[in-house]
């Protein structure tokens, strides 16, 4: 019995991991698409960082510290987007 449950937990851990594949593909196409300015860059970027927060950061609380993918622009850019 114990192997069947395995078996299975074995089997939606390799199914998440390719659905996660896939939605890794996307976010990699979509953020190096020809036509993405910096403004759609951050906003996709905000977008992930906002989605993946997680109270113990996206690596746990054992790792670092999240940072805001704002802090990676100038705070001029950082106004502008917020007024859009």
């Amino acid at each position: 019995m114990a192997a069947a449950v395995n078996r299975r937990r074995l089997e939606r851990v390799c199914a998440s991991a390719g659905i996660a594949q896939l939605a890794l593909q996307q976010i990699q196409d979509d953020v190096t698409a020809a036509d993405v300015d910096a403004a759609e860059l951050a906003a996709i970027l905000l977008e992930l960082s906002e989605d993946t927060d997680s109270p113990g950061g996206l690596a746990g609380s054992d790792g670092p510290e999240p940072r805001c993918c704002w802090s990676a622009f100038p705070i001029q850019e950082r106004r502008h987007h917020e007024r859009i």
